[in-house]
Order: structure tokens, then sequence, then C-alpha cells
């Protein structure tokens, strides 16, 4: 779960987007955010895809 701390409370993302946005239902929270420029779900799907390739490369055969 990705939380977020303000004020000494901690809240989920999805919660703290809710009461920033003024949503009455869940949000995606990580949609709303950014860190280091990046938006925290293209991040995550960027990492993510990056550690695929990384498994990936690793697994090739270049055996004949």
């Amino acid at each position: 779960m990705d939380e977020i701390q303000q004020d000494r409370k901690i809240d989920s993302l999805f919660g703290f987007a809710m009461e920033l946005l003024g949503y009455k239902r869940r949000s995606q929270g990580t949609l709303y955010f950014k860190f280091e420029d990046e938006i925290l779900d293209e991040r995550r799907r960027r990492l993510e895809d990056d550690a695929l390739s990384a498994r990936h490369l690793t697994r090739i055969d270049y055996s004949l």
C-alpha cells in the first residue's frame, strides 16, 4: 500500500487524493502525485517494465 505522511498523519495516497480533490469515491492516488518530476503511476510502470526487461535479458540462451 502506498502511504503519505502529512502533519503527523499517515494516510493512503488514494485517501489523500480523495480529500484534496473532494472525491466521494476511491481514486487512484498514484495518478495525482509526482516524485522527481515523474507521476508515481508512470514511474511504477517504468520500473516494472525495466525489471521485466532485465529478467528477460538474463534468460536468453545463446547456446547453439
